[in-house]
């Protein structure tokens, strides 16, 4: 079946190629054109048709386009300039696709034009590509054992990747070649192969893209995939799918519910064969019903007995009044009673006026009718007031008159219960009549022993009892019709017909045995299955115990066979029916590999066949000068390698150069041709054309410029559209704007940066909260220290004596009210030495820690009478401070000079000797700038003991300077009063604050003084006052310096008192 398509394709292939037999062959009817590969065309006389033909309006010749891939850089010019060209129209020959190819109604040709054979082959009446040409595409369907002739055909071309299974005409596997490449003349071919002669016959055609290959049942497609007819199934269409069987899956017979399908299957039905489709939609299956039958509308109409169930099923519980037995049959329950249950039958409700019966629990006893005066009545009679009255003659006990009142029905008769269907009347049914086969009304049954009608059983749609009479029971009834899709077998209702049986043919219901002598069958009884008596049934037909060749033995050992099956298609002989269990193989896949059977070797083998000892073949491989081969030797060649330069010529590969026609020498060899040889043809460009140099008799050709020029590309720049334009435009704006952003996030990082460092350096970040990642800190940090105190801390890890005394005042720092709030209170020096006792190191710490509240309010004061925000530039001096040699230089150049007053001496003495205890200390005043190098100190080299003149001062007069009284109490001594004096009188001065000129900081007293002395100790001058009394003795005696009028004015206009400013 699936053969006629191709066989049908092969008959119009044949007819459209005989028509045109051997009427055009190179040299007859020639006609002038250009014949061109990518990169060459020769002008000449030639009816090569293979390809593509391009005409134009510009051109006086048309210009034969051999297959190759053309590009706009395509040479030679006149090539180039016609590919390009609007004007030019394409008509591509069979088996190229022209719409892929062209485009507008003129069919311009589309560059890149790649012009390539599609899937299937190409056969041309004369040789060398030349006369009519006609396409047969890749089937879709397998070939089969039909075949399609080839008589008149002069050259053939097989698409990339396609092979064809061509024959000779002859019955021997031997004259079966396989052709891979493009045949340019059937004369060259090995004399074995295909001779020109010959009645040729294409047999099959596929891809060589699966692997593994498809089984015979498929077609390869160029995907890769085995393409499978609707009755194949499988990854290679190995199998048959369901409904089909045989070695070509043949359908089973039309109406047939199961059948004995598959690649070894008989196709005989197993089940019923319906008549029509109507008998076929009834079956319960098709609308979900178990025991009833389906309906044109979809719904399901019950058996007597049977009503839809709660899970939805159709016809699938018993209705009231019924109770489903074991075998799964829904019968009547025993008389009066009106409810019963499953299995058992025991009746749970009786009728009105019934009684359960106390012995046999599935009976319900009637009621016994008596007269006014309490006479009960006999049976066929019932109480009517004083007296009984006979019941109606169908009735053997009644409650009234008439037959709808029968509790129990007469001998011959039989009651149909109202659940049964009966109508009308108060009682519990109605009295009816059965046939001579026991058939009640509504297609019931009647039961002498419940006196009831009961039903059929399950599946059963009608039965009878035959010659029904008053001693017939229950199990002989027999089922005479059923529900859709069963069969009837020993009375029943059944699904399929058990062993050894098969549904008759002529009532197309019944089960009947299988004639002898077979043990199974199906279809008929005298289709054998399986055999007896140690027979195999094969086909149908018993025989001996040999399975015939094709076949084997089923089932497979150890098991005794019972039958022989038909191997697979692919098979000549197997081992089992899968089409990987073959053993020999058939001639059209003669090659047996792994167990399959397969169609073709590789491209560059050749099958050979077997003989005597060993009778399977074998692949071979082909000889080194070989593409692809018919047989062993370098002269049995089918075609030649591509790129080689060689032709074939009588089975032989040679040099293109000793045997085709030579070029013109205007013209070179193309990126088109290896050598000449055109690739995929296997032929020589000038062997398909005829030069005027060699042609006699022609006429003169046209002249044709360009036809050995190379291509010059000129490109033409367009203009850019508006579109284009604005898309740039966005584009540049887009990409500026990130630039902006990158750049402005660097910014934002880097001021952050130093904002940060500033904050860091000026302690600005000491006693400030910094959120609840600080506090958090804060609260487990170890003695409640800050941020900027952890660091100061770890910045003096060398003496662990300073560390502990910055840390102290730290803490006194952070605590302190007000100091977090950037509050600073000014204190007396003198008072918080003398309140100190005797505690020199504390003391010292606490004058570290005013030190630092005052640095702090000098950092944090601006200066900028222009400030406007938090940025404004500080006035304060750089970060960095003094370096600890030049402190030392310092104080060394304070030590060698010689101040006038010996009082101020030891006071330069004690600093220096207080300074010289932390001379290897990471000083703390070298980072604030109270203690960093003033322009006084640049100049002088002496460092700065006091604030800069900027910041404020206390303003004292000159007798604060020359009355200082202060009593001496040495370190360690304490005072019991508290108020500075030994004797409780306060005669001691409080000193200045540490902002005012006489401030001493934290020198030590000199020695050699006794203890609660008072001393008149002159007041420390200034670093300005004892660099002018070095350099002027004479000022001493005048005394305090007072500021003059320099004459000089500050930016205000103001005068400026400042002895240092210059007036410029």
């Amino acid at each position: 079946m699936f053969a006629r398509p191709w066989l049908a394709l092969g008959v119009s292939f044949y007819l459209s190629v005989s028509a045109v037999a051997q009427q055009s062959t190179v040299g007859q009817s020639q006609i002038p054109l250009v014949l061109c590969v990518a990169g060459q065309c020769l002008q000449g006389f030639s009816n090569v048709s293979i390809g593509a033909k391009i005409t134009s309006p510009n051109e006086p010749t048309p210009f034969q386009l051999l297959p190759g891939e053309y590009t706009s850089s395509t040479s030679p010019q006149t090539l180039h300039d016609l590919l390009a060209s609007a004007a030019s129209s394409l008509s591509a020959s069979p088996g190229f696709d022209q719409s892929n190819l062209t485009s507008g109604s003129n069919n311009a040709p589309v560059l890149p034009l790649n012009l390539q054979l599609q899937p299937g082959l190409s056969i041309f009446t004369g040789k060398l590509y030349s006369g009519q040409a006609g396409f047969s595409a890749l089937p879709t369907q397998p070939v089969g054992n039909n075949s399609a002739p080839l008589s008149g055909v002069g050259s053939l071309a097989v698409a990339q990747n396609i092979w064809a299974a061509i024959s000779a005409g002859g019955s021997n596997a031997n004259d079966r070649v396989v052709v891979w490449d493009s045949i340019p003349d059937f004369g060259q071919l090995p004399g074995n192969s295909l001779p020109p002669s010959a009645s040729l016959e294409l047999l099959d055609l596929q891809s060589a893209a699966c692997s593994p290959a498809c089984a015979s049942g498929g077609v390869c497609s160029t995907s890769g995939t085995c393409t499978c007819p609707s009755n194949f199934q499988g990854s290679s269409c190995e199998s048959c799918a369901s409904g089909f069987f045989g070695p070509s899956c043949s359908p089973c017979p039309a109406g047939c519910t199961k059948c004995d399908d598959g690649i070894e299957g008989s196709g005989q039905c197993l089940g019923l064969i319906f008549q029509n489709q109507q008998d076929a939609d009834s079956v319960p299956t098709k609308c979900n019903c178990v025991n009833g039958k389906c309906g044109a509308n979809g719904q399901c109409q019950c058996n007597a007995g049977w009503q839809d169930g709660s899970d939805g099923t159709k016809c699938s519980t018993c209705k009231q009044g019924f109770f489903k037995t074991t075998t799964g049959d829904c019968q009547v329950c025993q008389l009066g009673c009106s409810q019963c249950s499953d299995q058992t039958g025991q009746c749970i409700v009786c009728a009105p006026k019934f009684s359960q019966d106390p012995v046999d629990k599935t009976k319900c006893d009637a009621p016994q009718t008596a007269t006014s005066s309490g006479q009960v009545c006999p049976d066929g009679s019932f109480g009517d007031g004083a007296k009984c009255t006979p019941c109606a003659s169908s009735c053997r006990t009644c409650t009234g008159p008439t037959s709808n009142d029968c509790v129990a029905c007469s001998s011959g008769t039989f009651m149909l219960t109202v659940a049964a269907g009966a109508t009308g009347g108060g009682g519990v049914g109605v009295c009816v009549s059965a046939d001579g086969n026991g058939v009640c009304q509504g297609g019931l049954i009647a039961d002498n022993i419940k006196s009831e009608c009961d039903t059929c059983g399950a599946k059963c749609t009608s039965c009878k009892v035959p010659n029904f009479n008053v001693a017939s029971t229950p199990d002989q009834v027999q089922c005479t019709g059923c529900l859709p899709g069963s069969v009837i077998s020993n009375g029943n209702c059944v699904d399929s017909c058990p062993a050894g049986t098969v549904v008759s043919s002529q009532d197309n219901l019944t089960c009947v045995p299988c004639t002898s002598p077979c043990a199974s069958c199906a279809g008929s009884p005298n289709f054998c299955l399986s055999c007896t008596g140690g027979q195999l049934a094969f086909e149908g037909k018993c025989i001996s115990n040999t399975c015939p060749p094709g076949s084997f033995p089923f089932p497979a050992s150890p098991a005794t066979p019972n039958a022989c099956h038909t191997c697979h298609a692919d098979c000549a002989t197997c081992t089992g029916s899968s089409f990987n269990q073959c053993t020999t193989c058939p001639p059209n896949r003669p090659v047996l590999s792994n167990g399959r059977c397969l169609p073709t070797c590789a491209r560059n083998q050749f099958f050979s066949p077997g003989s005597g000892s060993n009778p399977v073949g074998q692949c071979q491989s082909c000889d080194s000068s070989c593409a692809t081969c018919s047989g062993s030797g370098s002269g049995s060649c089918m075609s030649c390698p591509d790129g080689s330069g060689m032709v074939l010529r009588a089975g032989k590969c040679v040099t293109a150069q000793s045997t085709c026609p030579a070029a013109p020498s205007s013209s070179s060899s193309g990126s088109g041709t290896a050598n000449g040889v055109v690739p995929g043809l296997g032929v020589c460009l000038t062997e398909l054309i005829l030069l005027p140099s060699s042609a006699t008799n022609l006429p003169p050709l046209p002249t044709i410029t360009g036809l050995t020029d190379p291509t010059n590309v000129q490109t033409v720049k367009r203009p850019l559209t508006w579109w284009e334009i604005l898309l740039m435009a966005l584009g540049c704006a887009f990409i500026f704007l990130v630039i902006i952003m990158l750049w402005r996030r660097r910014a934002k990082k880097q001021r952050k940066q130093r904002t940060k460092m500033f904050v860091e350096k000026k302690g600005l970040d000491r006693g400030q909260g910094m959120g609840w990642r600080w506090r958090l800190g804060r609260l487990f940090s170890r003695n409640n220290k800050t941020t900027g105190d952890a660091a100061a801390s770890n910045k003096n890890k060398k003496d662990k004596s300073k560390e502990r005394r910055l840390s102290q005042a730290s803490r006194r720092s952070s605590t302190r009210p007000g100091v977090a709030d950037g509050e600073y209170k000014m204190r007396n020096l003198g008072r918080d030495v003398e309140a100190g006792g005797g505690d020199w190191d504390e003391e010292e710490g606490r004058m570290e820690e005013r030190d630092r509240d005052a640095e702090s309010f000098f950092d944090k004061y601006d200066y900028s009478t222009k400030a406007r925000s938090s940025m404004a530039p500080s006035s304060l001096p750089p970060l960095g401070g003094t370096s600890r040699s030049r402190q030392r230089s310092q104080r060394s150049d304070t030590r060698n000079q010689k101040p006038r007053f010996a009082e101020t001496a030891r006071v330069y003495q004690a600093r220096d000797y207080d300074e010289d205890i932390d001379e290897d200390e990471e000083d703390y005043q070298t980072e604030h700038k109270v203690s960093r190098t003033s322009m006084y100190s640049e100049m002088t080299g002496i460092p700065r003991r006091g604030p800069e003149p900027r910041q404020p001062v206390k303003d004292v007069g000159a007798a604060s300077i020359t009355s200082t009284h202060v009593k001496l109490v040495r370190p360690g001594t304490g005072n019991s009063n508290g108020n500075g004096s030994g004797k409780g009188k306060n005669t001691n001065l409080l000193l200045n604050s540490r902002f005012s000129v006489s401030t001493i900081g934290s020198s030590r007293f000199p020695t050699g003084i006794p203890e609660g002395d008072l001393i008149d100790i002159p007041p420390v001058p200034t670093e300005a006052q004892a660099y002018a009394l070095a350099t002027r003795p004479d000022l001493a005696t005048l005394g305090p310096l007072e500021p003059t009028h320099t004459g000089s004015t500050n930016k205000s206009g103001l005068s400026s008192r400042n002895p240092f400013r210059q007036h410029f």
